[in-house]
């Protein structure tokens, strides 16, 4: 029985942050599971790359989150459609990831893991590889989430719900998607785990080691290879396309959605957590166990070129009016310039807005309003400025 290095974990404990989440806790897991897997060339060089960022130990788990951190940032914003591969199918009654349909030219799930898998392979720059190994950690944990491969209700961010009593939480209203990412992780990490998460991550290593994953690991890393492009015209490569259609399978081949659609109003933290959780931490070891393995291949030695990251593709503008809106305390808004997406530039979180460009100093923004992208051009010699998630502005 392989044991976890008590000491990593430890350091890393002090840095959790205080949101339990996939993109927090789940994702931690998903990195502590992949390091007890790495080789000891693999390991070295995770070690190599991440000696400029003294709080990761060298590790894998303390890195999982910075996608997450990053993406509201300005100079990343363009990097949300990353996390997601929006199927276009209705699960429970369909489901399949279709990679020359459902990965977008503005990038996905699949293409971002082609991508930084090829920067790892390629890139002499070590600043480079190390946001690229980032980068890969985390669309790892993402790529194996249910409801971040599916695109019934924005992954289930549209579907209210309760659990245990609760409707929301300082965050807003809890969803669906919430309760995968976060809410049923902490649950069952408290209850069974005594809210450790050294516990938790040995504990699906104990399991695919001489438990019920055991048997089925060597399927779930049938495909790590880093070089292996897949057949469909895009570029991508074959193993997270091969992921993708893994993980989208399970909203229809489970109880993802048809315990949820059978009863919507009911309190999901019973019989629906009861039949979730196994699942969450089967996928939470199947993402590490395969991270382990890919990484020991990238890193003794791979030939996949990177595809060019750019940020998310914005709509071509038709200009109309605005008027200015109330001036901030600390900085001074600006008048600007309202623009109409096309019809084809649809959206699906409505308020989520970011800067056009990728280093967030570009003259206008865009905002999802009605399920259709709209462009706000700053005037001449402003700047576009994020706050957070919701607070965008011309200064």
């Amino acid at each position: 029985m392989t044991k976890i290095n008590i000491i990593t974990l430890t350091l890393l404990a002090a840095s959790l942050p205080s949101v339990f989440s996939w993109g927090g806790v789940g994702h931690q897991l998903v990195g502590m599971v992949a390091q007890n897997y790495l080789s000891p060339k693999a390991s070295a060089s995770v070690a190599s790359i991440f000696k400029s960022e003294p709080s990761y130990t060298g590790s894998l788990a303390p890195a999982a989150t910075w996608a997450d951190a990053v993406k509201y940032e300005a100079g990343y914003t363009w990097s949300k459609g990353l996390h997601f591969a929006d199927t276009n199918d209705s699960p429970p009654s369909s489901c399949g990831y279709v990679d020359t349909r459902d990965c977008p030219a503005g990038g996905c799930l699949v293409s971002a893991i082609t991508n930084y898998t090829g920067i790892l392979c390629s890139s002499s720059s070590v600043t480079a590889k190390d946001e690229a190994l980032k980068f890969i950690i985390h669309f790892f944990g993402d790529i194996t989430q249910p409801l971040h491969v599916c695109g019934r209700d924005v992954g289930g961010n549209n579907d209210d719900v309760t659990f245990d009593g609760v409707s929301s939480d300082s965050y807003g209203k809890l969803n669906l998607h919430y309760i995968w990412d976060t809410t049923m992780i902490a649950k069952h990490m408290k209850s069974d785990y005594s809210n450790s998460m050294t516990d938790y991550a040995q504990g699906l290593i104990n399991n695919l080691e001489s438990g019920s994953y055991s048997s089925l690991k060597d399927q779930w890393a049938a495909c790590v290879d880093p070089s292996k492009v897949g057949t469909t015209g895009t570029g991508n490569l074959e193993c997270p396309i091969t992921w993708a259609q893994d993980t989208n399978g399970i909203d229809c081949g489970s109880s993802v959605w048809t315990d949820y659609l059978s009863n919507p109003s009911a309190d999901l933290g019973g019989a629906y957590y009861n039949a979730a959780y196994p699942i969450i931490d089967q996928q939470l070891a199947k993402g590490g166990y395969r991270l382990g393995l890919y990484l020991n291949n990238v890193f003794n030695g791979c030939k996949a070129s990177p595809v060019t990251t750019t940020p998310i593709t914005t709509p071509t503008p038709v200009t109309t009016s605005k008027t200015t809106k109330t001036t901030k305390t600390t900085k001074t808004k600006t008048t600007k310039t309202k623009t109409t997406a096309t019809p084809t530039a649809t959206c699906n979180y409505d308020g989520d807005q970011y800067c056009v460009s990728s280093d967030g100093n570009s003259p206008a923004y865009i905002e999802c309003d009605s399920d259709v992208y709209v462009t706000y051009d700053c005037p001449s010699g402003s700047y576009c400025y994020q706050d957070s998630k919701y607070k965008i502005d011309c200064y």
